[in-house]
């Protein structure tokens, strides 16, 4: 996402489209890792006859704002993303009556800032997009129409200033939360959920001279997140 002569962009784009195919193979390969495990489990660890095997989630949320390293678009100065609301959906493939596979995806539509100061307030740099894909696991206690549960997830998220001269990356992120399930039937409930999102926003992505020249640790982009959703099980 920087703005440097065209030659150096281009060289820079390839680089990061290399970095980005790379990052997409590796969540492809945990994806199919995750299958095989799914099909080679046996049938006494598979959930009950009776139980519900997949549970999709719709959800909304708001995350709180998280500090970006200026350098990041080549803005000089260190910028924060703004607070609000992230929408997405997940589906949690039992494995048995404790365990799921989750496939995560959720969308934050926000802005990047800079404070001028006590007294003078932010100032919008740009618009910014943030577009997760994720696979995670997922632990609930059961029995009983209250689940509490752990997950932890891991894939990408793209990053989309709305910017001149700027272009989206695809960044290496992280999470890790929990929360509850609350079971008004078999078939649907409601779900509760903190989580922390973390994302590589290190402006030397791609790019191995910078990041020799390079020595900052400010480069994850840290978000809490907090959300309800509508849990449909089958």
């Amino acid at each position: 996402m920087r703005r440097p002569n065209a030659t150096h962009r281009q060289a820079r784009t390839a680089r990061v489209s290399l970095a980005s195919a790379a990052s997409a193979a590796k969540i492809l390969v945990v994806v199919f890792a995750a299958a095989f495990i799914l099909a080679a489990l046996p049938a006494a660890a598979q959930p009950g006859a009776g139980d519900p095997k997949v549970d999709l989630t719709l959800f909304a949320g708001y995350r709180l704002d998280g500090d970006v390293n200026g350098d990041f678009i080549d803005f000089g100065r260190d910028l924060q993303v703004d607070e609000g609301e992230v929408f997405g959906a997940s589906v949690d493939f039992s494995l048995n009556r404790n365990m799921q596979i989750q496939l995560l995806v959720n969308q934050q539509d926000t802005q990047l800032l800079f404070d001028d100061g006590l007294f003078t307030g932010r100032t919008t740099v740009a618009d910014l997009t943030l577009t997760t894909v994720h696979v995670g696991f997922v632990y609930q206690w059961t029995p009983g129409q209250v689940h509490p549960y752990v997950v932890a997830s891991g894939g990408v998220t793209n990053v989309d200033p709305d910017l001149p001269g700027a272009d989206s990356d695809t960044r290496l992120s992280a999470s890790i939360g929990g929360g509850v399930k609350l079971k008004f039937s078999d078939s649907v409930g409601l779900r509760l959920e903190g989580r922390l999102f973390v994302t590589d926003v290190d402006p030397s992505f791609g790019d191995d001279e910078r990041r020799r020249r390079r020595n900052d640790d400010e480069d994850l982009l840290v978000q809490p997140e907090g959300s309800v959703g509508v849990v449909f099980s089958f």
